[in-house]
């Protein structure tokens, strides 16, 4: 769990592509759990969790 100031700059990144990918669900999850774990719980995924029950196993 690397704390970096790069984080800030990834997570609005992500967040842009999270909202697309959305839809996939479990893709997007597979995508982020594997960069950095850390992120995925400062990401917003309210909108994935109503897709997916998997991924508030993640949080």
């Amino acid at each position: 769990m690397a704390k970096s100031t790069s984080i800030d700059t990834q997570k609005n990144y992500l967040n842009i592509q999270i909202l697309r990918i959305s839809y996939n669900g479990l893709q997007v999850l597979d995508m982020i759990s594997r960069e950095d774990q850390d992120l995925l719980k400062t990401i917003h995924l309210t909108e994935i969790t109503k897709r997916s029950c998997s991924i508030t196993k993640a949080r």
